[in-house]
């Protein structure tokens, strides 16, 4: 059985879901609501911008061309 390399956003959107889930719970306040809310999304584009930011840092190799003489 091949063990799956798992996506690091995964985590990411998992603790955030959870985070607005005990927030909407808990919060009484509709001015804390708001910017607990803001709050999670920060962290959430944060996340997404880390994560594109190595993806477009990881630059394509040039192909290595053999001349034979």
């Amino acid at each position: 059985m091949k063990k799956k390399k798992t996506n690091p956003l995964v985590g990411h959107f998992t603790f955030a879901c959870l985070a607005l889930a005990a927030i909407w719970m808990f919060v009484i306040d509709k001015d804390t609501l708001v910017v607990l809310n803001s709050l999670v999304l920060v962290y959430v584009v944060f996340a997404l911008g880390r994560r594109l930011m190595q993806f477009s840092n990881k630059k394509p190799s040039p192909p290595t061309s053999k001349k034979s003489k």
